[in-house]
């Protein structure tokens, strides 16, 4: 089975000092995770990382925190059993220290292969993909999106120093800033690169889609399409996402070839759960 992992997510860093109040090293480790089943029956997930390095998922697959092991450009997974995409969890895990991408790549693998006896590698292949770019000549975008209310990558750098920072403002669409809700065919999110929204729509659109937008920072925006796949009649009334996006958030989906990196699965096994 083939999925796409559409939400990747990375865990943030906390710094800790020593008796004498001065920085210590402090070697990058899970100080705590809590996996449990949910079995609400919910297709609502909320995801997001929290200063202290604390990040959490509520009723999300397994494939929701996947890319915190295996991090590829398309987010593809190739070899994953139905119950990966599926199968519902909420998590909790901190992380403490101040590990690197690859360093929090690698507990993240090391978990997985403790807790679903993981193993897996990347391969890339020449294949159609998309271009996410802006729609009009002139640059606008739609109604549906507009900057963030705050920097995103800034609050995540102070949270990486230990800086004590206020409650994360609310974006005009009622989320928390930066903080990105799916549910049913809608994406929610109070500030998001479009690096991430090109990540994002990638599952529904059926290829890969790389950012060409040239837009920086973060943008809150509110998504409806039909979760129905490209090239397939829409089962709803909601536009399939190629107008989605030219309608509400004036962006387009422009096909292109390229090198895809994707994940293939040689062996994994349900999570040994809390």
């Amino acid at each position: 089975m083939t999925v796409r992992v559409t939400f990747g997510l990375i865990a943030a860093a906390t710094a800790m000092l020593s008796a004498q109040q001065t920085e210590t090293p402090v070697t990058p480790a899970f100080e705590a995770v809590v996996l449990k089943r949910n079995t609400s029956g919910s297709q609502s997930m909320s995801a997001g990382s929290q200063p202290g390095g604390l990040q959490r998922v509520v009723n999300g697959p397994i494939a929701t925190i996947f890319g915190n092991a295996y991090r590829s450009e398309s987010g593809e997974v190739r070899g994953a059993p139905d119950w990966f995409n599926t199968e519902r969890y909420d998590l909790t895990a901190r992380i403490v220290g101040k590990p690197t991408p690859e360093q929090s790549r690698a507990l993240w693998r090391a978990l997985f292969a403790e807790r679903m006896q993981l193993k897996a590698h990347l391969e890339t292949e020449e294949r159609p993909i998309y271009h996410l770019v802006v729609a009009r000549a002139d640059g606008r975008l739609g109604p549906n999106i507009k900057p963030g209310p705050v920097d995103c990558a800034a609050r995540r750098a102070a949270s990486d120093r230990a800086e004590q920072l206020p409650p994360p403002p609310l974006a005009s669409n009622g989320m928390t800033a930066c903080s990105t809700r799916f549910s049913g065919g809608v994406i929610t999110t109070g500030g998001q690169t479009m690096e991430r929204v090109a990540s994002s729509v990638s599952g529904v659109a059926g290829r890969m889609v790389v950012d060409r937008t040239g837009l920086k920072g973060d943008y809150e925006f509110t998504l409806e399409y039909s979760t129905t796949r490209s090239g397939d009649p829409a089962v709803d009334d909601k536009p399939n996402i190629f107008t989605a996006l030219q309608e509400q958030l004036g962006l387009k989906l422009e096909p292109a070839r390229g090198p895809v990196e994707f994940v293939v699965i040689d062996h994994i096994e349900r999570p040994v759960v809390d």
